[in-house]
């Protein structure tokens, strides 16, 4: 939670409830990902997708005043 609380650009009205919902969807995701044995082009895909999904949430969440940061 202290990463969200340093973020320099966004402001988060219920800080406590972004971190759960945050570490819920990822760690769904992966334990998803374990349980299915999913191939590593899915697992690398899936990869690609959480960091879109991830970023979008917490510019959403945070009212983010700048631009969202770019996926790598």
């Amino acid at each position: 939670m202290a990463m969200l609380l340093s973020a320099p650009n966004s402001r988060y009205d219920d800080i406590g409830l972004v971190n759960l919902t945050l570490l819920s969807v990822i760690f769904g995701t992966v334990r998803n990902v374990f349980e299915r044995n999913l191939p590593p082009a899915d697992q690398n895909a899936i990869r690609n997708e959480m960091r879109r999904m991830c970023l979008a949430y917490l510019a959403m969440a945070g009212a983010e005043l700048f631009p969202p940061i770019q996926a790598a």
